[in-house]
């Protein structure tokens, strides 16, 4: 079985799923992890390439992991975008469970704030008002496979 883990990013997805695969005997995946490990970094993906082609990427590495996964318990910490797509909201679907971050949005500008690490996600974004809005409109689509 499958735990999919989604959510914004820096919601917790990563340290909620290794801690829940931990307390579970389950192994964890971090769906930016395998993706990195194939294509190299999402950030110069992003950066030199676009988001669509990130989220090309994204799409046939979570139907890679999908065909990999039979008969194994995993926790699958997935990319704040992956479930932004039809097709891999299907595939998360039939992997199992899907288990949404819901992240009150105060403690996810904190978290970027903080974070030494920015995301090229957010490259085009002037102000904390702009990530809102896609906190927002990602908020829907979450919730709807929760």
């Amino acid at each position: 079985m499958v735990i999919s883990i989604i959510g914004f990013p820096f919601s917790g997805k990563s340290t909620y799923g290794k801690k829940l695969a931990s307390d579970l005997g389950w192994e964890w995946v971090d769906l930016d992890n395998y993706i990195e490990e194939r294509y190299g970094s999402i950030e110069e993906i992003i950066s030199t390439k676009g988001e669509e082609y990130f989220r090309d990427i994204e799409s046939k590495s979570l139907l890679e992991f999908s065909n990999e996964v039979e008969n194994r318990d995993i926790i699958l910490s997935c990319g704040g975008g992956t479930p932004l797509r039809p097709d891999n909201q299907l595939i998360l679907k039939g992997l199992g469970k899907i288990l949404w971050l819901d992240t009150p949005f105060d403690i996810i500008a904190k978290r970027l704030e903080d974070s030494p690490q920015k995301r090229a996600i957010f490259a085009n974004c002037n102000s904390i008002e702009d990530i809102k809005k896609i906190y927002d409109e990602r908020r829907k689509i979450y919730e709807s496979l929760e």
